[in-house]
């Protein structure tokens, strides 16, 4: 009867194991997305992706002032992300 507990408890172990390393590896991808993405928000095309993107709203929209503010305010925040991160 001893036999049949080992093997389970052995197994038990061994899966906990691999979880644990899983997990790992998964928190590892997740901190690495999270760099690539502000790396890529941050760069120059980032920032003039969304810049170009408000300002084509704004150039398109009913109320043009208010979108080419907005505009100018995201671009401004990311830009400040940028240098305070």
């Amino acid at each position: 009867m001893s036999m049949f507990i080992n093997k389970e408890l052995y197994a038990v172990k061994a899966s906990r194991r691999r979880f644990d390393i899983a997990k790992r590896k998964s928190d590892k991808a997740d901190e690495q997305l999270k760099i690539n993405s502000k790396l890529l928000i941050a760069s120059p095309v980032g920032v003039l992706a969304f810049f170009s993107i408000g300002a084509y709203k704004g150039a398109t929209t009913d109320s043009p002032p208010s979108r080419r503010r907005q505009a100018i305010v995201t671009f401004l925040r990311t830009v400040l992300i940028k240098f305070l991160a």
